[in-house]
């Protein structure tokens, strides 16, 4: 793993050497960085963060990985946090009997606080093709920040379910089913990502995803179902 900070005199620094990547380490490790510069990582058995000064990985949970066959275990670990005290993360979660915990079909939206290690569930069956938790301070208020991310429209098949962009509050609340409608086909599963700055003659946060081969911007506000296209 390869760390530049962000800077005229950032420079290229090895953090992790190579490795195995655990029980599962062909499916790889995806990774957050938060604005204060820490690292967070997400593999198949769990999640953790990354020391900087120390060049290994601290785990912080370990998570079930999702055995569809023998031969294709699943991550659901995706894993974001910016405020460098919380991270978001998918977490396989349990079936009814007799589907074991390995090939349940379900995939739960959690927080877990690297301060005082406590983990919350905030919503049930997101699906587990989240390519990123994002969250966004509005006016740059840091207790008040909104996270997007991904809910599968057929929980129970998300591995191949298309899915709708969703706006929460920090805590879990207020939901908000953004796009696409329920009468329209559903998103591919992507990385939305947050506009890092006002458009240019509208009011309000908005979010960029790819629908239909289409880039646009779409209100976070569900009440002002706003759309600019940018490209084809």
């Amino acid at each position: 793993m390869i760390y530049t900070e962000v800077g005229l005199n950032g420079a290229p620094k090895k953090i992790l050497d190579s490795s195995s990547g655990g029980v599962y380490g062909w499916w790889g490790m995806s990774f957050a960085i938060s604005p204060d510069g820490s690292i967070a990582y997400a593999r198949p058995d769990g999640i953790g963060t990354v020391s900087l000064s120390g060049g290994y990985l601290a785990p912080l949970l370990d998570t079930r990985h999702f055995k569809r066959t023998v031969e294709w275990p699943g991550s659901p670990a995706s894993v974001g946090g910016g405020d460098g005290k919380t991270l978001y993360f998918v977490d396989h979660a349990p079936a009814p009997a007799p589907i074991t915990d390995e090939e349940s079909p379900y995939f739960d939206l959690k927080a877990t606080s690297l301060i005082s290690k406590f983990t919350a569930r905030l919503t049930e069956q997101v699906g587990m093709l989240q390519r990123q938790l994002l969250h966004h301070s509005p006016n740059g208020q840091e207790n008040s920040y909104q996270m997007a991310y991904l809910q599968a429209i057929f929980p129970d098949q998300s591995e191949t379910s298309r899915y709708r962009l969703v706006v929460m509050d920090r805590d879990g609340s207020n939901h908000r089913a953004l796009f696409p409608p329920p009468d329209s086909i559903g998103l591919e599963p992507q990385t939305p990502a947050w506009a890092p700055q006002p458009i240019p003659g509208q009011a309000g946060d908005f979010l960029a995803v790819i629908y239909q081969g289409n880039l646009g911007w779409w209100t976070a506000e569900v009440d002002k179902p706003i759309k600019s296209q940018v490209m084809d």
